[in-house]
């Protein structure tokens, strides 16, 4: 078995100690303003050095944005550098190569866009003190093109820890739901792991029903579920080429061990952390080993991985799709949520709704030709 980056064995995860984090959590997005007199304003305000006034001196509301995590979110008018990068899913691509010079000129960013693939992902770079604004006026201008839209500070963008989730974003299948259709079950498991995802009932709650549906069913169903799986596009190049510029990458699942070690070897990961499905002689038991991952374990993992590392969790990028990811994402430097939930979407700070996993990598600021292509 292959050494890691953290200098431990790949494997299943280990109780860890909880490790604290204050997250600055700001209002709710007010999009009811319209997205550039305000832009308008802000200039006006960072060239007078002042904040709170518009042009009559009456008081502004102040830019706030859903979720994040530093305090460098654009509140209190403070002039910041940042990227604003566009990337296109594949029925977005048509549009992007006329659609970026058209939001570079309503933003009026003086430079041409940077491509990181041309026609598939440009950076524009500006000053703002309302980064939430700026993305909402890109959000608009765009209007449904398939195209996603990410702004963050310009500085510290490539991360050096990369903290995924395994069902429905580093793969495409949620397991669970892989093998109630092989038992003949799967409406039922579905509807229980629809509304765990969109936050409905609680993960723990939900993910034991689930099992105990299983109670009694022959081991050898895991691994023909396991032959099933599907890769999400682009898995294996954010993996190649983060590991290839000095990254570590964890992969962490509320899933099961037996799904996520067999990715996390194919795919390079140097960490994996999951739950254990409990088996007594060839047979599902119908319950999980405890402790039980968790979405604040999954939040605690990421900030203990960036220990074991000495990095600060600035410096990691974390992705999933579920409410079970949204205090992990919220905790990273940078965290996407991947074709989110609805309810995901309404929170997370960003997001990518068209574009596959290599969209991590150009919110990195990676070029095409650093990608690691994989066969």
């Amino acid at each position: 078995m292959r050494r890691s980056l953290f200098g431990v064995r790949v494997g299943t995860r280990r109780q860890h100690a909880e490790i604290a984090i204050n997250l600055l959590t700001v209002g709710i997005y007010d999009d009811s303003a319209e997205g550039l007199r305000q832009l308008e304003r802000e200039r006006r305000f960072a060239a007078r050095s002042r904040t709170g006034d518009d042009e009559d001196g009456r008081s502004v509301p102040g830019c706030s944005v859903r979720l994040v995590a530093s305090a460098s979110s654009g509140v209190g008018g403070v002039l910041m550098r940042m990227v604003l990068t566009l990337i296109a899913g594949r029925r977005g691509r048509s549009s992007l190569l006329r659609l970026a010079p058209a939001v570079a000129a309503t933003l009026e960013i003086g430079s041409e866009p940077n491509w990181l693939a041309p026609g598939e992902a440009c950076d524009l770079v500006l000053d703002t003190t309302c980064p939430a604004r700026v993305e909402k006026t890109a959000r608009d201008l765009i209007n449904g093109a398939g195209i996603d839209v990410l702004v963050q500070p310009i500085t510290g963008r490539r991360k050096r820890l990369l903290v995924a989730d395994l069902e429905s974003t580093i793969i495409e299948n949620e397991m669970l739901d892989e093998l109630a259709e092989r038992l003949g079950i799967r409406p039922r498991v579905a509807e229980i792991t629809r509304r765990a995802m969109n936050g409905e009932i609680d993960f723990v709650n939900a993910l034991e029903a689930r099992v105990a549906l299983l109670k009694g069913v022959g081991a050898r169903v895991l691994k023909e579920a396991t032959a099933r799986i599907r890769l999400t596009p682009g898995a294996c190049a954010l993996v190649a080429t983060m590991r290839r510029a000095g990254a570590a990458t964890a992969l962490v699942s509320g899933g099961f061990t037996v799904f996520a070690e067999p990715i996390a070897l194919a795919l390079g990961f140097d960490r994996v952390v999951a739950n254990r499905l409990d088996l007594v002689r060839g047979r599902i038991a119908g319950t999980v080993q405890p402790p039980i991952m968790t979405r604040d374990t999954k939040r605690e993992t990421l900030l203990t991985l960036a220990g074991e590392l000495g990095i600060v969790p600035a410096q990691t990028i974390a992705v999933g799709d579920g409410a079970n990811d949204l205090p992990m994402l919220a905790a990273a430097g940078i965290g996407i949520a991947f074709h989110p939930k609805p309810m995901v979407a309404e929170i997370a700070r960003c997001r990518l709704d068209h574009a596959d996993l290599t969209g991590l990598l150009y919110a990195q600021g990676y070029r095409k030709d650093e990608i690691v292509a994989c066969v």
